[in-house]
């Protein structure tokens, strides 16, 4: 006998069974259990597309990008398209006509929501927004966990509601703490069965996650906080820069619903919207008239390397300008001071490269000095012998050009390869002999035993090449 219990009350604790147990509902008894059908009994239905291989209805679709990259002004044109029943880019048909509810936690609504659905030529009377939740106690802000049951009754209300945006979705998760898997699922699992059982597209937006060392170029992965949020929806569309032309991508990341679909360009333009007295500058998207065949993956590789060069470029540009400003400068003090200002060597060659700087050599042998400069300031102060510095300078490419004296640098490596025009010539000239003589000193500077001595393709006299001892 278990203390502290009577044989009676034993014996019931026995025959306890929970799954048995029954709660009341409207004063009749409701046995708890699964939902389940046969799957003979389940007919075969066709995605039903708002936007082909992007938004279907019954589904959920989010986008994400950096903040700042558009995607709320993305959300406008979506919804305006919709309210009217309008065009997609590039032929790819029509919109359902049809209403659209918008949550947005960032944007006004009179100042910012409102100016750019007059700018993407919406019918207002179809788009509704969603400031709040009114109770007993006064008003709060909307959550996903406890208020899809209100937002059910509203598209129920309104009757012919097709999308619901959510902008940001991460703004109507209450407490949910956005790293955990199994409570962003929790909350966004609940919307894919909304959508569905209401026959509405859902559309969230996110952001991506700070681009850092530990950051992945590939696109799903960029999707900030849990994997969730990339997971439970169907399709994951990424907003991301063109890194060759001022203008943005709209690239598939997923897609569990159809083959991905091309890649779209758009641009950012504005208009005056409103009444005479009360106008605003409001922004709209205006679409490319051809799809782009680069992957969401392709184009974050692009903007992050792009972006991660010029920055690093444009740091170094400017104490370059500075150093320079008053004429040639010693390579190796150029140097130094970039390493001061912690500049790598590779960064410094690209803001080289980006400012057209000119190299040129002071004196022969191992006491010449390299000095770069501005190729406004070079003219002035232009020594005897010009070391004209090739693009590819670290490749050791020679250029051989008719009468000038020509060099190729490898500033990493502090050597110059010189070719003096007499040896050129003369030997040009079928060995027969010139005016001018052939020094027999060298003329490399400091790193010479780094250079070959085929680096002219073995057209300059052996006494003109350096035969040091190779390091």
């Amino acid at each position: 006998m278990m203390a502290g219990f009577s044989h009676e009350e034993f014996e019931s604790l026995e025959n306890y069974d929970p799954w048995l147990e029954r709660e009341k509902t409207n004063g009749e008894e409701v046995l708890p259990g699964l939902i389940c059908r046969c799957a003979s009994e389940i007919a075969i239905e066709p995605v039903e597309w708002i936007w082909p291989g992007r938004l279907a209805v019954g589904k959920h679709t989010c986008i994400a990008g950096e903040p700042g990259a558009s995607k709320s002004q993305l959300t406008m044109y979506i919804a305006a398209t919709v309210s009217v029943a309008g065009a997609w880019p590039c032929g790819e048909g029509n919109a359902p006509h049809g209403s659209i509810i918008i949550l947005s936690a960032e944007d006004g609504a009179a100042d910012r929501i409102i100016p750019r659905l007059h700018a993407a030529g919406a019918d207002l009377g179809r788009v509704h927004i969603v400031s709040a939740v009114q109770e007993d106690a006064g008003r709060r802000g909307f959550n996903l966990q406890s208020d899809l049951a209100l937002l059910e009754q509203e598209v129920k209300r309104i009757g012919d509601v097709v999308l619901i945006i959510i902008d940001p979705v991460s703004s109507y998760m209450g407490k949910t703490d956005s790293h955990k898997n199994a409570e962003v699922r929790s909350v966004l699992e609940p919307i894919g069965e909304f959508a569905e059982r209401m026959r509405v597209a859902v559309l969230s937006v996110t952001h991506f996650s700070k681009a850092g060392a530990n950051n992945t170029t590939k696109a799903l992965h960029r999707f900030i906080g849990s994997i969730a949020f990339v997971g439970a929806p169907r399709i994951a569309l990424a907003v991301i820069d063109d890194a060759e032309n001022d203008r943005r991508l709209l690239l598939h990341a997923k897609n569990n619903l159809a083959p991905a679909p091309l890649g779209l360009a758009y641009r950012i333009k504005e208009k005056i919207v409103g009444q005479p007295g009360q106008s605003v500058t409001a922004p709209y998207v205006v679409w490319d008239a051809e799809h782009v065949t680069v992957t969401a993956n392709e184009a974050l590789a692009a903007e992050t390397g792009s972006n991660s060069n010029r920055s690093a470029q444009e740091e170094a540009k400017e104490p370059l300008k500075e150093i320079l400003s008053d004429g040639p400068v010693a390579a190796r003090e150029i140097q130094e001071a970039a390493k001061a200002n912690m500049i790598s060597a590779a960064t410094l060659r690209r803001a080289k490269a980006a400012l057209g700087l000119r190299v040129t050599r002071e004196g022969f042998g191992p006491g010449s000095t390299l000095r770069w400069a501005l190729p406004h300031t070079i003219g002035a102060q232009q020594p005897s012998i010009d070391a004209h510095v090739q693009e590819n300078e670290h490749l050791w490419e020679k250029s051989q050009k008719s009468a000038k004296v020509t060099s190729t640098y490898d500033e990493h490596l502090c050597g110059l390869i010189d070719a003096h025009p007499a040896s050129i010539d003369a030997h040009r000239n079928g060995g027969k002999p010139i005016d001018a003589q052939i020094p027999d000193v060298s003329t490399y500077g400091e790193g010479e035993h780094l250079c070959a001595d085929d680096a002219l393709d073995g057209q300059i006299p052996g006494n003109f090449l350096d035969r040091r001892a190779r390091a």
